[in-house]
């Protein structure tokens, strides 16, 4: 009997919480996860993050802050080892 052990693929990824609701100058904290198709979490790397908005920031940790009124942009990029060998 042959048995193939493969590498769980990520069926989706969510940010946590998918959205903020702040006051100008409050923070949140942010994070990103991965599920498979069973929805079972999985580990990912360390994610980077960058704000593609002047009205938020964000720190290294995820850590958004707001800067003014109106809505912003939190990306957040992890990069995943090749599956294949």
């Amino acid at each position: 009997v042959t048995v193939a052990v493969v590498a769980p693929r990520i069926a989706r990824l969510e940010s946590l919480p998918a959205s903020l609701d702040l006051e100008v100058g409050a923070m949140a904290a942010i994070t990103l996860r991965a599920v498979d198709k069973r929805g079972r979490p999985m580990a990912l790397p360390r994610a980077t993050w960058a704000s593609a908005s002047d009205l938020v920031s964000v720190d290294a940790n995820g850590v958004v802050r707001a800067l003014g009124h109106g809505q912003g942009l939190v990306r957040g990029t992890v990069a995943l080892p090749d599956a294949d060998p």
